[in-house]
């Protein structure tokens, strides 16, 4: 569950309900976490403030990489204010203010925008 209040993230135990971890920090990039998806053993969490999505591994908590596009993959690139995430297979759709952009989750590899 993303924690806008808090900047972090907090991982709960399905069967019991517990408090696993809660991840978070300027580390983490997190700023304004606003939604989260699992693919592969790794988290995705989209962060408005920071306009990036962190990617983390569910096991242990471990940051894996904060994803940003770069001004130079495309003329009008657009990864403001990243909401929403979607994962289907190895690629990842950001709901950003005037566009989804388009990642592939392996590598954090931008592919593309889609206006």
């Amino acid at each position: 569950m993303t924690n806008l209040g808090t900047n972090s993230v907090t991982e709960f135990n399905v069967a019991t309900g517990g408090l696993v971890r809660v991840i978070g920090n300027e580390s983490y990039g997190m700023n304004s976490p606003s939604d989260i998806a699992i693919s592969g053993g790794d988290g995705f969490v989209t962060d408005n403030d920071s306009n990036s999505v962190t990617e983390f591994q569910v096991a242990t908590g471990s940051l894996v990489r904060i994803i940003r596009a770069k001004k130079s993959a495309y003329a009008n690139p657009d990864y403001s204010d990243p909401s929403v995430i979607a994962i289907s297979g190895d690629d990842a759709f950001v709901m950003c203010d005037n566009s989804i952009t388009e990642f592939r989750t392996t590598t954090g590899a931008l592919i593309r925008e889609i206006q």
